[in-house]
């Protein structure tokens, strides 16, 4: 559902979109169909492993989903692959990564627990003061980059305006197959609030569907919904929420929906855990499952803390996630002309751009006009680039070829308001360029030694010190091994 909605904004914003799923039962191939996007399916194998090991939940072996999936890329070779799947991991992409070297890759990542060696990635639980512990390029990080469908933020006002405090209505969400059986517990432990009503919302594959029945048969205040289409309109609708704690969780922090959020998964407890020390949701474990007591103590908790879970909540994520994805997926580097020159005078001449330069001393516009010409005339020893998102320019990279087959490079971001992490996402496909040019060997850097942004950003894209820092800066070096092994591209000499 996740990738549905990023599909449909990025189908939204003019751009070709297809799925390749396994064909496994449970699938969602009707609702992408729906959404008049093409899927390729890849034959998947049964399997009886057991679900709780990540490993377990790929049904294709690595390599014959790799060879599958390459398959299926023939005929569209994409500008993006985003992978959606925790058992495919870091040797899934570098089988990948051999057939399409050119590809760049997404990779939703909230475990952590290995290197993905993707261009992006994408973590909306990754909080501020989190710290990533694999190595990685570039990262989309934290609640802006929830991915939700647009219905939710054209719902979002008036529900924000709904949250007053008073509880009639609760709505269940156990996920589309209940497979922890979330739906029935949950019942049970709202028997000690017989005055509020219950909706039970879940697939009709469900396996919970036939006990859910039983429990509501004789219980006038609850109720089962199956297969709903209309989710943003049903958590509008409603005062509070116990659910499972994936990606609808973001829908219920969207609308202000305060909820108990109950991990059903290990890949959920990161979730679970970023929201509740946000004050947005109350946090519950798998064990809750067994103990409705737990669950019956946490919403009187809830009751109790109405006020603070809405706002929190509602401060977390405003819905606009899919198309900040797809505004940082569009991110493309075009040849810097001589058109650009003003504009990239004024950039330079910025006081906080030549604080950060090895020159700070202010532009001359004869001296610039004469630079540009001298360097945009000589392709083979120099490479300027504008980096745009969205179709605007926000900054400069620039290279120099150097005698050993090295290049020394510079960029900054020039335009204002831009979104966070850019400068990151800029570089990335520099090294690219770069590391795609004849003989190249790596890429050298002088950063300045209280630009510590910078020293920052060279240290994780991977640069080491190759001398002394003094006190005025140090040079630092990247060679296009680590780029190769940092992309999953293997080595080359």
């Amino acid at each position: 559902m996740r990738c549905l909605a990023l599909a449909i904004a990025a189908s939204d914003m003019g751009h070709e979109v297809i799925f390749i799923c396994a064909n496994v039962p449970g699938h969602l191939g009707a609702k992408i169909k729906s959404a008049g996007i093409e899927t390729v399916w890849l034959t998947a194998q049964d399997t009886d492993e057991d679900p709780v090991v990540i490993e377990n939940w790929r049904p294709i072996p690595i390599e014959n989903d790799a060879n599958q999936t390459q398959r299926a890329l023939a005929n569209f070779v994409p500008d993006w692959l985003i992978l959606d799947q925790y058992a495919l991991g870091g040797a899934w992409v570098k089988k990948l990564r051999a057939a399409f070297p050119d590809i760049k890759i997404l990779a939703f990542d909230d475990l952590d627990r290995e290197p993905l060696y993707a261009d992006l990635l994408l973590n909306p639980a990754a909080f501020k003061g989190i710290h990533i512990r694999q190595p990685h390029m570039a990262m989309l990080r934290g609640p802006n980059y929830a991915m939700l469908r647009s219905e939710f933020s054209h719902a979002r006002a008036e529900a924000l305006k709904r949250r007053t405090g008073t509880i009639k209505k609760l709505v269940i969400l156990p996920g589309f197959a209940d497979s922890q059986r979330l739906a029935p517990v949950t019942l049970e432990a709202l028997r000690a609030f017989p005055n509020i009503k219950a909706e039970v919302i879940m697939g009709s594959q469900s396996s919970s569907v036939q006990q859910v029945l039983q429990l509501i048969a004789n219980q006038p205040n609850w109720s089962l919904t199956l297969d709903a289409e209309d989710m943003a309109k049903r958590i509008l609708d409603a005062d509070a929420c116990i659910g499972a704690g994936g990606g609808s969780a973001w829908e219920r922090c969207c609308l202000g929906l305060p909820s108990i959020n109950i991990a059903l998964a290990g890949n959920q407890m990161s979730n679970v855990q970023a929201m509740a020390n946000a004050g947005a949701a109350i946090a519950l474990g798998p064990s809750s499952l067994a103990d409705p007591q737990t669950i019956t103590d946490a919403f009187q908790e809830l009751i109790e803390n109405y006020e603070s879970l809405s706002q929190n909540a509602a401060a977390l994520c405003d819905g606009q996630g899919t198309n900040r994805i797809v505004a940082a997926l569009s991110g493309t580097l075009r040849d810097v002309t001589l058109g650009d020159t003003k504009m990239i005078f004024e950039w330079r001449n910025q006081p906080h751009i030549r604080k950060a330069s090895l020159h700070s001393g202010p532009l001359t516009w004869d001296k610039h006009v004469a630079y540009m010409h001298h360097v945009l005339n000589d392709s083979e020893n120099h490479i300027w680039r504008v980096y745009q998102e969205s179709g605007r320019d926000l900054g400069v990279a620039n290279a120099k070829r150097l005698e050993d087959g090295s290049w020394t490079w510079g960029f900054y971001i020039g335009a204002t308001s831009v979104p966070k992490g850019v400068g990151r996402r800029m570089m990335i496909p520099f090294l690219r360029q770069l590391n795609n040019k004849p003989g190249f060997i790596g890429v050298r850097a002088f950063v300045l030694a209280d630009n510590y942004r910078s020293l920052a950003l060279h240290k994780a894209l991977g640069f080491r010190w190759v001398s002394d820092q003094s006190a005025f800066g140090g040079h630092n070096w990247l060679d296009t091994k680590t780029i190769n092994a940092r992309l999953g591209l293997g080595t080359q000499s």
